[in-house]
Parts: structure tokens; C-alpha cells; sequence
């Protein structure tokens, strides 16, 4: 139940405990949709607006799919689509049976693979390790520096690498000068996979660490504060060194704990442990 009081001339319904709240009561209104007539005529100039980039997508995003019907065609260019021998799936059939197209899958398998191992830890490690610079300035140079790379052509960083490491390259004319053989680098099929996955690295790393660096800055410095961090901010950062000692000795007292209690485990399984005691 409910009790009506009226303050001020109007009348005020009070709950009761146990009531529920009144929006819980109020149903949900649907609102009534515009018809088609009155939104074109209310959005029209957006739709103008997206009139040229809907016709460069349906230009070169889906008419080109017709020409997938190439794929079970004997093709020839001068007949074109509509006169070319219609094979089925025989290109398929050969294709399959290609030794060199198995070649070249499992290469491409290999690549991938290695360019996931060796090129995603790199953004993620350059973003932590920016995020912890301190100065901004300093942050923002070093990002604007990492990230420059990621503007040059493929033919640009091609020919930066044949520079350093090509026959000609930096590399070698430092080992001549050693008296050591000289490595061509760029021509090993050997070290191919890394070469194009240090070639990425190098210019693309600086486009990921700006995601990353994005989803480090929107992590709450609640769920990463450590005794590290505490005694740096709240001790040397805020010229209170005393509390940073205190927060650095109470570190050590725990850690010197928790090695004895590993110590004492480790007795107990018959190891020796970090050292044992004399009897």
C-alpha cells in the first residue's frame, strides 16, 4: 500500500516498503515509427552525401565478383565472359594437382604463422613501453618516429633494406672490412620469412601501437597499481620518499616470506632448495 500526502497543492503518492518503484510499473511505449515518405524527406542530403561512395564500393567492390566465373572457364580475353569455354571445375582439378600451388600454400601457412609469432608482440611491447613514459613530449616524439614508417611505399622500404643488407649493403661492406665473407642477406632463401616479416615489423609496428596504446589509456591505473608503481607515484613522484621506503621495505619483507615459505615447500619434497639448514 501507499499513503497520498499533499504538499505544496499537489498531491504526492509515498511508497510503502515493499512497493515497487513506479517505473517498474510503467509499461514499456513503443515509439511509432516515421513512415518511409517523411524520413526520406528529413535525411535526404545525407543519403546525397553517401551517393559517391556507394558507387565507388559497387564499382570496385562488387562488380568485380562477376569475373569469379573466370574460375570454371577456359578464359580468353578477347571473347571475353559471355564466349569463353565453360570447363566446370577442371581449373580446380588442376590446381589441386599441382605440386607447386602446395608449395606455395604451405608457404603462405609458414608466413602467417611466423608473422603472428614475431610481428604482434612488437606493437604491444612499443605501446607498454611508451605508456610508461613519463613525459609527454618525449612520448609523442618517439611515436611520431616509430609510426613515420608507416607512411613509406613497399618500394621505398625495399630499397631501404637493400641498402643495409644486400650485397652492396652496409652489412657486408662491414664484414669485408673484417676479413669475414660477405652475406647477402636479401638473397637467402633462408632467412626469406623473417627478412618480409622484419620488413613489416619495421614499417607497420607504429600503426599498431597506436591501437594498443588507445586500449592501454582506457585501463583503469586502479587495476594495474603494484607496490612498484605505489611507491614511485605516491613516494618519489610526490617527493614523499619516506612512505616510498616504507612501501619498498614492506615489499621486500614479503618477498623475503614468501622465498622462505618456497624455501620450507621445497624441504618438504626432499629438495634441497635455496639452501638448507645444518642439523
Amino acid at each position: 500500500m501507499s499513503a497520498i500526502s499533499v504538499r505544496s497543492g499537489t498531491a504526492t503518492t509515498e511508497a510503502e516498503p515493499g512497493d515497487k518503484p513506479p517505473s517498474a510499473k510503467r509499461k514499456r511505449t513503443r515509439t511509432k515509427k516515421l513512415p518511409f515518405r517523411v524520413r526520406l524527406r528529413r535525411d535526404w542530403p545525407l543519403l546525397l552525401m553517401a551517393v559517391p561512395a556507394l558507387l565507388l564500393v559497387i564499382a570496385f567492390n562488387y562488380l568485380p565478383m562477376f569475373g569469379t566465373v573466370t574460375a570454371f572457364e577456359y578464359y580468353d580475353y578477347i571473347l571475353g565472359f559471355w564466349q569463353s569455354t565453360w570447363i566446370g571445375v577442371q581449373n580446380f582439378q588442376n590446381l589441386f594437382a599441382d605440386p607447386n600451388f602446395w608449395h606455395a600454400f604451405e608457404n603462405t601457412i609458414v608466413l602467417s604463422i611466423v608473422q603472428l609469432v614475431l610481428y604482434f608482440p612488437v606493437p604491444v611491447a612499443l605501446a607498454i613501453l611508451l605508456n610508461s613514459v613519463l613525459s609527454s613530449k618525449i612520448r609523442s616524439f618517439i611515436q611520431a618516429i616509430v609510426y613515420l614508417p608507416h607512411f613509406f611505399s613497399w618500394v621505398l622500404v625495399i630499397v631501404l633494406f637493400q641498402q643495409m643488407l644486400g650485397g652492396a649493403g652496409l652489412l657486408n661492406h662491414v664484414l669485408l672490412t673484417h676479413g669475414w665473407n660477405p652475406w647477402n642477406v636479401m638473397t637467402d632463401p633462408g632467412t626469406f620469412k623473417y627478412l618480409v616479416t622484419s620488413q613489416a615489423v619495421w614499417k607497420e609496428a607504429g600503426w599498431g601501437i597506436i591501437v594498443f596504446l588507445a586500449a592501454i589509456a582506457s585501463i583503469d591505473t586502479g587495476a594495474s597499481e603494484v607496490l612498484d608503481t605505489y611507491s614511485y607515484y605516491y613516494g618519489v613522484a610526490a617527493n614523499n620518499f619516506g612512505l616510498g621506503a616504507a612501501a619498498g621495505l614492506f615489499k621486500g619483507v614479503v618477498s623475503l616470506l614468501l622465498l622462505y615459505g618456497a624455501n620450507k615447500v621445497a624441504h618438504f619434497f626432499g629438495e634441497d632448495g635455496l639452501y638448507r639448514g645444518t642439523k
